[in-house]
């Protein structure tokens, strides 16, 4: 067993090569000799994934608004009677659809031949599943949208901004409660503030994958601002700070919540517009 860092350029060519043109041997039942038999096989593909625009791209796709792509090389898919592909979909994630590519040119100037017998995927699923026949190699990749569902940390991302800005914003804009949270400074409330960022750090915990950690990657920044908004005001209201500070300050944070919140609850509505369409 080697690690692929030791192998050569020309082991690493061939083994490319072999995975590529290899002929597959299976051994089948005697009594099915004759008769049409289908003969699934699998290996691993190393996906590069690139998101253009990244960080726009990958915020409005954290909100709903687009679907990421993934592409997907399709060595050797010609010559075949059909031609598979399914993708299961990491946790946290669901397929916003798989779809195959044309076949390649017809010499040089010639239009691309259509596939024949092409079945794409555009289920939402977690599962995706495409079928085609090529005379001629595909022109490009297979192309994997992504999305994130309506639950999951997306719908936790919108409870934690939604009542971060809630608490703020009483706090910060109705009478009477700011004051009396400064009449009571002390490590009570320093604490009663400090429970949420506890709370709120528990639930943002990583677990999935490379790529749906990347997709999920603006709704945790989301929730660790809320964590560092309930951090600081712990930490301020034990400094005996002016009762104008405190105003600026419990109000910013209430509008920057507002507006993290706002951003994903439109998307909710961007997104299931686009779906339903």
């Amino acid at each position: 067993m080697l690690h692929p860092k030791d192998l050569s350029s020309l082991a690493d060519a061939l083994i490319q090569e072999l995975a590529t043109q290899f002929l597959a041997v299976a051994l089948m039942p005697a009594q099915l000799a004759g008769t049409r038999c289908l003969v699934k096989y699998s290996y691993h593909w190393d996906c590069t994934f690139e998101v253009p625009g990244r960080r726009a791209r990958l915020l409005l796709g954290a909100g709903g608004y687009v679907d990421t792509a993934l592409d997907i090389e399709m060595p050797g898919a010609s010559g075949y009677d059909s031609y598979h592909i399914e993708v299961h979909i990491a946790p946290g994630l669901e397929s916003g659809g798989l779809f195959l590519p044309s076949a390649a040119s017809a010499g040089s100037g010639g239009s691309a031949l259509p596939a024949e017998q092409v079945t794409q995927d555009d289920d939402v699923a977690v599962v995706a599943h495409a079928v085609a026949r090529y005379r001629e190699e595909p022109d490009g990749p297979a192309r994997l949208l992504m999305r994130l569902p309506a639950d999951g940390l997306r719908r936790t991302a919108a409870w934690v901004t939604g009542l971060t800005a809630l608490i703020f914003g009483i706090v910060g804009f109705l009478p009477g409660i700011l004051t009396r949270l400064l009449e009571q400074q002390g490590s009570g409330s320093a604490l009663l503030l400090g429970a949420p960022a506890i709370v709120i750090s528990f639930l943002n915990r990583a677990g999935e994958n490379s790529i749906a950690s990347t997709l999920l990657a603006p709704l945790r920044g989301f929730m660790w601002i809320c964590v560092a908004a309930f951090s600081l005001a712990a930490a301020v209201i034990v400094t005996h700070p002016d009762e104008w500070f405190m105003l600026v300050f419990w109000s910013a944070w209430a509008g920057v919540a507002a507006i993290m919140c706002g951003f994903i609850l439109v998307g909710y509505i961007v997104s299931g517009r686009r779906h339903s369409g």
